[in-house]
């Protein structure tokens, strides 16, 4: 989990700082934070955010080790721009992307620790 909060820390996004890690074993497999990413697209402020779990995610798709994520466990943390951390649990618009990955484990913090869901 220490790892996934350092990671949201790179977060560029105004609203909430998140960051992801996933494993596999003792192995980090990939990480990620939460960003707004350029485009086009200017009717929304929040079009071009792409949010920490998808980052994670697709950079094993695009490395071509998408397999990697089956059985595999997710950290999600969020950190708070006044210290501590605060809930970070996968939305959802990302839930059912997990899922269709089969991972099989989300651990994200809260405001008070952590809690973790077994998908």
């Amino acid at each position: 989990m220490e790892k996934a909060t350092i990671e949201s820390f790179k977060s560029t996004f105004d609203r909430a700082n998140v960051g992801c890690v996933i494993t596999k074993g003792d192995r980090i497999i990939s990480t990620g934070h939460n960003q707004i990413r350029k485009s086009r697209l200017k009717s929304n402020h929040f079009e071009g955010s792409l949010h920490a779990e998808m980052d994670a995610v697709m950079k094993l798709i695009k490395s071509g080790r998408i397999k990697e994520l089956n059985g595999s466990t997710m950290f999600v943390s969020r950190s708070m721009k006044k210290g501590g951390t605060g809930l970070a649990m996968p939305c959802e618009l990302c839930f059912p992307i997990i899922q269709a990955m089969k991972i099989k484990r989300i651990v994200f913090s809260t405001a008070t620790g952590y809690s973790e869901i077994k998908v």
